[in-house]
């Protein structure tokens, strides 16, 4: 435990209060991120620190502090508090926040960046094709969150046929664990009439240049 961290339980402001007085200019919907100073270089009038991506594990949180610290000029610099930070939207963060705390609230926020992201992706390519979607959505071990995928699609796109399945071990070694994937195409009942017959006027080398 470092020397700032021992002393959160006085300096932390609740990361839930609304920040109505920003300390700079935000950028619109940046990546999280924290300015991380050394408090011994910052007490003697000089400004050292740097600007380090909060959607990491705490422990690269804390190395990069390290790591800060010892580029310092100032000699024994042993502590550091976070006097900056971005793309935290509403929520306030300390001077003393503890990196437990800004890592699982950035990686939370980075996850619905990326959501919203290819949500809007997904509505972009699809919504104007002359022909129904289907699709199937992945999970890497994290079927929770592949379900409320599954949900959440049924709802934004009701025209849409929508499946689940899973990434299996020899894909999910290379994308990681807790991926989520989503792959369409046209619905395949689609090329076929009510009595199961392929249409006529379909060819799949026409259905590839529509994509």
């Amino acid at each position: 435990m470092t020397n700032h961290e021992k002393s959160n339980s006085d300096h932390t402001q609740s990361h839930h209060e609304a920040d109505t007085t920003p300390e700079h200019e935000r950028q619109e919907d940046p990546h999280p991120r924290i300015w991380i100073a050394s408090l011994a270089d910052y007490n003697n009038g000089r400004l050292h620190g740097a600007w380090v991506d909060a959607a990491q594990d705490p422990e690269g949180l804390e190395q990069a502090a390290w790591r800060i610290l010892a580029g310092s000029p100032e000699p024994g610099a042993e502590e550091w508090a976070i006097h900056d930070y971005d793309g935290f939207g509403p929520l306030r963060l300390g001077e003393y926040e503890s990196f437990e705390d800004i890592s699982a609230i950035a990686k939370e926020r980075q996850y619905k960046r990326a959501y919203k992201h290819v949500q809007n992706d997904f509505r972009e390519l699809t919504e104007n094709k002359d022909y129904p979607i289907q699709a199937t959505i992945f999970d890497a071990d994290n079927p929770d969150r592949g379900d409320e995928w599954l949900k959440d699609y049924q709802a934004a796109f009701p025209k849409d046929k929508f499946d689940r399945s899973i990434i299996g071990p020899v894909v999910g070694v290379h994308c990681g664990k807790n991926t989520i994937a989503i792959i369409w195409c046209r619905d395949i009942d689609s090329y076929f009439d009510q009595d199961g017959q392929p249409l006529p006027d379909i060819e799949s080398a026409e259905v590839g240049e529509k994509f």
